[in-house]
């Protein structure tokens, strides 16, 4: 009877491992993975005046990409690099104002820990990430190396792969957690302390395994 149990687990066993090699292409794991995104910033309030006017950025686009190193079957090592290109923001009394275009860069590290879940040829995984990096206030909205304002920013995200046959896509939401800080802005008497401003980006992405 033991002998039974044992072989019926080691066959289960062979077989769950034998879907996961299959889902992730050609009956060989990935151990590198590579995720070219685009979504929506939504962005957080930077500080407040001692007028009661709010600072922040108009909502805008981002592109960017994730790259992963898988450490084992349910964490990664996660590096990434996104751009988004704005407008600074005044609101007071719900009057909206919005002023020059910014270009914001994000750039971060991460540890990511999933949870797989894989029938035959699909696979559908919730993700949990956290790390840290930076938010990049960019004067010149194209050029990475123009003066600006470079804040750190911690963040953590919740997401989700999907991956069917060779293909993988992956959605997630993220928040980049950071207190704005301009050496320009340090002597305006009137600007009170600034705030922790959540920045929320929501992305969808297709997922590349190596």
């Amino acid at each position: 009877m033991k002998r039974m149990l044992v072989g019926a687990l080691l066959v289960a066993v062979t077989n769950v491992a034998g879907a996961q090699e299959s889902v992730m292409g050609g009956g060989k794991p990935s151990v590198f993975h590579l995720v070219p995104y685009a979504g929506y910033m939504v962005y957080g309030d930077h500080f407040e005046t001692t007028g009661g006017v709010e600072f922040s950025n108009d909502n805008s686009w981002i592109v960017g990409a994730q790259a992963g190193f898988d450490l084992s079957r349910n964490f990664s090592l996660v590096g990434n690099f996104g751009w988004s290109k704005t407008n600074w923001e005044f609101e007071q009394g719900g009057t909206e104002v919005a002023t020059s275009d910014v270009g914001i860069w994000v750039y971060d590290a991460n540890l990511q820990f999933r949870a797989p879940f894989i029938q035959g040829s699909t696979a559908f995984s919730p993700f949990l990430q956290a790390g840290a990096g930076a938010l990049k206030f960019s004067v010149d909205d194209n050029d990475f190396e123009s003066d600006g304002a470079t804040n750190v920013a911690f963040n953590v995200g919740l997401g989700a792969d999907m991956q069917v046959g060779g293909i993988g896509l992956r959605i997630m939401a993220k928040d980049y957690m950071s207190s704005f800080d301009w050496d320009e802005l340090d002597d305006v008497d009137e600007i009170e302390d600034p705030t922790i401003s959540h920045n929320w980006a929501l992305t969808v992405g297709l997922k590349f395994g190596f």
